[in-house]
């Protein structure tokens, strides 16, 4: 692949998918409060165990993400895994000064656990555009995974962990939320 095709693909998906994050959180905290009403099955969102409140959806789709990423930042720093054109000293397809902190993927980490925080929120819910946002995230962090690791910038392990931990903290974090806290 060309390399300034790559370049531009990786940041229009992030730019994508960090664009989808906050306009799912503003149309969540908004049709919580029934400023907002899809006809495609929002207003049955509005009644789980008698009535959603704003924080009962609102507070895990950033507490879940938020925690998560600092977390795999922490683990980055102690792990410090060199990345592949370092390693190689093959020049990376996509321009990066910093030649360590390559194991988890943070690109991949975040793709999912918002995806999948999302969308597990949205199927409880019945919200059709949460569930379609979800997914959609998803395969545009799969996408990205690709891209890093044809651009020489992280391994395939970096992502697939970085893709698996995110699943794992999306699911754990969305247990603990709504068993103990």
């Amino acid at each position: 692949m060309n390399k300034k095709l790559i370049k531009i693909s990786d940041r229009l998906l992030t730019i994508i998918i960090f664009a989808l994050y906050p306009a799912a959180l503003v149309f969540t905290f908004l049709s919580e409060f029934g400023v907002i009403e899809n006809s495609l099955t929002l207003k049955a969102s509005l009644i789980v165990h008698g009535a959603v409140l704003a924080e009962d959806v609102f507070i895990p789709m950033i507490l879940i993400p938020l925690t998560g990423f600092i977390f795999c930042s922490i683990l980055r720093r102690c792990i410090n895994r060199k990345r592949p054109f370092a390693v190689t000293g093959e020049e990376p397809l996509i321009e990066k000064k910093n030649e360590g902190r390559s194991f988890p993927s943070r690109h991949a980490f975040s793709a999912f656990v918002i995806g999948l925080t999302i969308l597990f929120l949205s199927i409880s819910l019945n919200m059709t555009v949460g569930v379609i946002v979800g997914i959609v995230i998803l395969i545009l962090g799969a996408m990205i995974c690709h891209l890093r690791v044809l651009a020489k910038i992280h391994y395939p392990s970096d992502v697939i962990f970085g893709a698996c931990f995110g699943a794992v903290w999306a699911v754990v974090g969305l247990i603990v939320y709504y068993c103990f806290i």
